[in-house]
């Protein structure tokens, strides 16, 4: 009943939600709930899927100031690049997630040899941010599980029961169950400030980074430009992918804080 109770959460809509409580903006903690979904798009293949949910820290000085890490962790992250440079901002973000992929025809029972197999990501991540208000370095550890672990299964046929939709077959085929480790780096630059004109203007923001793991490997690179009325002063849109959550404010004059 528990598990159906947080998967009817999941399923209740799309929003992406960022609260901070009314205390100062360094010494506020960000929720974030993140729910993408093939449906929009009128599709059901490939990443059909997601869910995430993110809790950020307040600015840190050092990531040693955090009461949230133990000893041991803070003596490890105290390593990475970029967390003795002076200056810089830092957050913590610590997520629970879960990705579901699916092959394009999901009526068959039979094992489809050539297209996405059925699949599930179930893990747990910690991402540790340096920034100023023009670059952005992340670095973030996932770890979890593939396969029937994953629970994507009985997040499915949840969802699609609920709406009445007809259940994938060819959940027998999915991939075998396989704990996964994966290391990210993702680096942003804001190469066009924001320029306005009585709250309404533009910014670009640059990507590239890759991870490394048994679960996924890659690089990628890209850039958003953004338009619209008072932009947060964040680095852009925030994906359910590795070291997409980086919407903690990168300065305080961000319009969600009010005085």
């Amino acid at each position: 009943m528990t598990l159906r109770f947080f998967l009817l959460v999941f399923c209740l809509g799309s929003f992406d939600n960022v609260h901070a409580d009314h205390h100062a903006p360094d010494k506020s903690w960000t929720f974030t709930f993140r729910f993408e979904n093939d449906l929009f798009a009128g599709t059901d293949r490939h990443y059909t899927n997601g869910i995430k949910l993110s809790f950020i820290s307040p600015d840190l000085t050092r990531f040693r100031d955090s009461d949230k890490l133990p000893e041991w962790g803070k003596r490890i992250v105290s390593h990475l690049p970029y967390s003795q440079v002076e200056g810089l901002q830092r957050n913590i973000v610590f997520s629970i997630g879960q990705n579901m992929y699916t092959p394009s025809d999901i009526r068959t029972r039979e094992l489809i040899k050539n297209d996405r197999p059925y699949a599930g990501w179930l893990y747990g991540s910690a991402a540790f941010h340096n920034k100023d208000y023009r670059h952005l370095d992340t670095f973030e550890i996932q770890a979890g599980f593939v396969g029937p672990l994953s629970l994507a299964e009985e997040a499915q046929n949840f969802i699609h029961d609920l709406r009445g939709i007809d259940r994938a077959r060819g959940w027998d085929n999915q991939l075998k169950d396989e704990p996964g480790l994966a290391l990210i780096y993702d680096h942003k630059d804001r190469v066009i400030t924001p320029v306005t004109l009585k709250g309404f203007g533009f910014d670009a923001i640059t990507h590239y980074g890759g991870a490394l793991g048994n679960v996924f490997t890659y690089a990628n690179a890209g850039m958003e430009m953004r338009i619209g009325w008072n932009l947060p002063s964040d680095f852009g849109t925030s994906l359910i992918r590795p070291g997409g959550e980086t919407n903690a404010p990168a300065a305080t004059m961000d319009p969600r804080f009010e005085e």
